[in-house]
């Protein structure tokens, strides 16, 4: 059997196992919620709780939090081997259009999802202090959500952040909870908590007809040329490998802005890049091990960015000393890493590299494909039209570049009308203004409101925590800032290795049951604008404790699988 035909095999068998847990999970989380209304009925009925029924009906349900704990950490693994089979399956070129594999990550992402139910995630850690339930809401027109048939230009016209922001709220006053008093927690009767990442962390700043909410790696501020989202990984990443990856970059923007046909061919041969007609494609294509930084977090992630810098200042067993080895080697060892195995594990085994990084032939199908499920279209769709977030390189002198001049905003754009050529044309440019006068970016006002960042998040320079805007931290808008990468603050795990995040946590659990004891129930039914004073009127005292004190919304966006 081939290599092929057995990670096919291997997929399949590890998806089922995985299907088959999940379904498992839900089996015993619905039993439990049914044992503890059995429990909650007997007891409202008048049964004491030293009676047999009601004991037993507490002895059952602690028995089926055990069977979900247990269930729990055998998904957990069977998830972590399928996650590597995944990451090996992307590196295949027979995998482009495999069922197997577009099976395995449909699963993982609900796996994905899942884990945003437990206290493995600053979700689950509230609902577990708070005694609250914890959703999860995939975003419109990411994964299976979509009110459209397809991700077509004119289906995508109802992708925008407005119409984000009105699903929250039309969900939050409209779902009946599959739970004991499911219908009894609308968002004026009990305190509503949004939590949310990157994206959609920024999306916890706005619908006022939320308590309280929690942003991580929140980025508030759309920016047109977004070239400081490398400062970060610049200023964190290990000096020697930051000296040596300017030093080649500044040769290559030198060689092509020389016009020496010679140099130019021969720089695109020592990286394997000699197929690639466009300069910007070229050294578009140099950005991709800076880009891994992003997947890296406190506790065991994806390595690829640290196997990257090893590959550039490791000779011979050695180090490199913090000035690096110098433009010499490092042009030599960055060319051999991309040669004999970086564009294997970007575009795959035997792939062209013109097919995989050819950003002006638009003949590929990619470019306009409709289909359902492309979460990479739908967010292309989301930056080419309102927030921007062009990730190119300093233009001039802005700073010190790991990424070349040459990956400029006509770059960007160029990949805009690619993928949507009825909407977006060459002159166009996202309304970065029209989305900041919305939304209010760094100037945004909201209460009960607790914002996490990391000082290691490429995203850093959009957030609330950005060093060029010093924004004021105040008891009811906390801005608390981690060692942490993206994200990193909404992972227990991170917090059990890294004290800075755990602080982080310890800081957002108190905030939030400080906010949650000023709760008042409210007979408002619209949203409370979250802007200007967000105080309910009408506001009467708060009835008797309810089963569930808090309901905690978790938005889903892109699902990263490391």
């Amino acid at each position: 059997m081939s290599d092929a035909n057995t990670l096919k095999r291997q997929l399949k068998i590890k998806s089922g196992a995985a299907k088959r847990l999940l379904k498992e999970n839900g089996l015993y989380r619905k039993e439990a919620q049914d044992l503890l209304a059995r429990r909650e009925k007997l007891i409202a009925d008048g049964v004491n709780t030293d009676e047999w029924e009601v004991k037993n009906a507490t002895n059952m349900y602690e028995e089926s939090n055990k069977m979900i704990r247990d269930s729990s950490d055998r998904l957990l693994s069977v998830i972590a081997e399928l996650k590597e089979l995944v990451n090996a399956a992307h590196k295949e070129a027979e995998f482009a259009e495999d069922v197997e594999l577009k099976n395995a990550e449909s699963i993982l992402r609900e796996a994905n999802s899942w884990k945003y139910l437990t206290n493995t995630t600053i979700n689950g850690q509230f609902a577990q202090n708070f005694s609250g339930a914890t959703i999860v809401l995939e975003h419109r027109f990411f994964g299976p959500s979509n009110p459209r048939p397809d991700l077509s230009e004119e289906s995508l016209k109802y992708l925008t952040i407005q119409q984000a922001m009105d699903d929250l709220v039309y969900f939050a006053k409209n779902v009946q909870l599959p739970m004991p008093g499911g219908d009894q927690v609308p968002p004026n009767k009990v305190p509503w908590i949004l939590i949310g990442g990157s994206y959609s962390g920024a999306l916890t700043t706005n619908p006022g007809v939320f308590w309280a909410g929690y942003s991580s790696s929140g980025v508030v501020q759309p920016i047109l040329d977004f070239w400081q989202y490398y400062e970060p990984i610049r200023q964190n990443m290990p000096q020697n490998c930051s000296a040596d990856v300017q030093r080649v970059i500044a040769f290559v923007d030198e060689s092509f802005a020389s016009g020496d046909q010679a140099r130019i061919s021969a720089v695109k041969a020592n990286f394997g890049l000699q197929d690639l007609l466009h300069a910007d494609d070229v050294v578009g294509a140099l950005r991709n091990p800076i880009w891994d930084w992003q997947m890296l977090q406190p506790y065991a992630s994806d390595r690829s960015f640290f196997d990257f810098c090893d590959a550039l200042e490791v000779k011979d067993g050695v180090n490199a000393p913090s000035s690096g080895w110098g433009l010499t080697y490092a042009y030599e060892a960055m060319g051999r890493y991309f040669r004999t195995f970086y564009l294997d594990e970007l575009c795959g085994t035997g792939v062209p590299v013109e097919s995989c990084l050819d950003t002006y032939d638009s003949s590929w199908p990619y470019w306009t494909d409709p289909a359902l499920d492309n979460e990479t279209r739908s967010w292309l769709w989301m930056v080419c039209s309102e927030v921007g977030w062009y990730q190119i390189g300093p233009q001039t002198s802005q700073a010190p570049a790991l990424v070349s001049q040459l990956v400029s905003e006509e770059t960007y754009q160029r990949t805009c009308t690619m993928y949507f050529p009825k909407t977006f044309t060459l002159s166009d440019r996202p309304k970065v203004l029209e989305t900041t006068s919305s939304f209010h970016g760094w100037d945004v006002q909201v209460q009960r409101l607790f914002v996490a960042n990391g000082r290691r998040d490429p995203w850093l320079e959009a957030t609330l925590s950005a060093t060029s805007q010093n924004i004021a931290s105040t008891d009811m808008r906390p801005i608390v800032i981690s060692d942490g990468f993206h994200c990193s603050d909404m992972s227990t795990n991170a917090a059990v290795v890294d004290p800075t995040i755990l602080d982080v946590q310890q800081k957002a659990l108190t905030s939030v049951k400080g906010w949650l004891s000023m709760f008042q129930e409210t007979n408002l039914t619209e949203t409370t604008p979250s802007r200007g004073n967000d105080t309910p009127e009408n506001a009467a005292s708060r009835p008797d404790p309810m089963q569930y004190c808090c309901v905690i919304l978790g938005w889903i966006t892109l699902t990263l699988y490391s």
